[in-house]
């Protein structure tokens, strides 16, 4: 989708709040506004659960940071416009799709406000020893072993995307959670345990289903997992790079060395307001204060068991 060919922006707030709802989306701060043409209260819960969104005057003065419009010569009825999007904005093709995709861009938006925080593609769970966080790639288990860990007391952090905040005089790296809904893939792998498996049943909602009615995908009310909101901070304790293979014998959790953590984490983190330099620097004082562990795993079960061993210094 070429800049040229997005609409011209308009140049006043009040032009870009005409005729859209306005919403508040609590930051620590002012709040991030955004104008939309698609009523996001019905979308709140299945991608923003504990992230606060508050409907304020849709005449409002104060320039949004985030626009949704409604378009339709852009390959998709819906645009999606944010600065920091590659040629300022995104075509959607419905409204579910475009409050699917404000959840990256309201992460965006913070990464801008927040220009130290590093925004990690993680799971986390923390229990009294602070915070595990598992960063990978899709497929790779971070998601479920985040609600393994959940489903055994820890409290989650998110299945996708966490925030990490440096230290403060002294202290230490904190994991900040985002309060997003954690999505499930149907069916949950027969690896993952029964009890797993029932304990998720009991807490979704069908979202996606193929054209045989086969459920696809599934949200699950994150507050059920004892979800921490948005703002919520941990201390982290360690990095797990988790490999998910089929061998259900397979279980090795092993400390992960400097260099390989670099090149994982690397994969894995956006930092908007940060130049590449400074980023590598964030990453390396990272690296040294958080210990690594590489966790390949068949069963999700048994590495969680694992985790909560690792998490209770065991």
């Amino acid at each position: 989708m070429p800049g040229a060919e997005l609409p011209m922006t308009l140049s006043s707030a009040a032009a870009l709040s005409r005729g859209r709802r306005v919403y508040r989306f609590d930051d620590g701060g002012p709040g991030i506004l955004v104008a939309s043409a698609v009523d996001l209260d019905s979308f709140h819960a299945r991608f923003l659960a504990q992230w606060p969104m508050t409907r304020v005057a849709d005449a409002t003065t104060d320039p949004p940071a985030i626009v949704i419009e409604t378009v339709s010569d852009v390959g998709g009825s819906l645009l999606l416009r944010h600065p920091g999007l590659p040629d300022g904005g995104l075509a959607c093709a419905d409204a579910a799709e475009a409050a699917n995709q404000l959840v990256g861009t309201l992460a965006l938006e913070l990464g801008l406000r927040r220009p130290t925080w590093l925004s990690l593609h993680a799971g986390a769970a923390a229990g009294d020893g602070g915070l595990i966080a598992l960063p990978g790639d899709s497929l790779s288990g971070k998601s479920t072993l985040a609600m393994q860990l959940a489903a055994r007391g820890l409290a989650f952090f998110g299945d996708d995307r966490l925030m990490l905040a440096p230290p403060r005089d002294g202290g230490r790296w904190r994991g900040v959670s985002l309060g997003l809904t954690p999505r499930v893939r149907l069916p949950v792998h027969p690896l993952a345990g029964t009890d797993y498996i029932a304990f998720v049943a009991a807490r979704l909602t069908i979202e996606h289903r193929d054209a045989a009615d086969r459920p696809l995908v599934a949200t699950v009310d994150p507050a059920s997992l004892g979800g921490k909101p948005f703002g919520s901070a941990a201390p982290l304790a360690a990095i797990v790079l988790p490999t998910r293979v089929e061998d259900p014998d397979t279980l090795d959790l092993r400390r992960a060395a400097a260099g390989e953590t670099m090149v994982a984490l690397l994969r894995q983190v956006a930092a908007p307001a940060l130049a590449s330099t400074a980023l590598v620097a964030s990453l390396r004082a990272l690296v040294a204060a958080v210990p690594a562990w590489r966790l390949t795993f068949g069963s999700s079960a048994r590495a969680a068991d694992r985790l909560l061993e690792l998490s209770r210094g065991t």
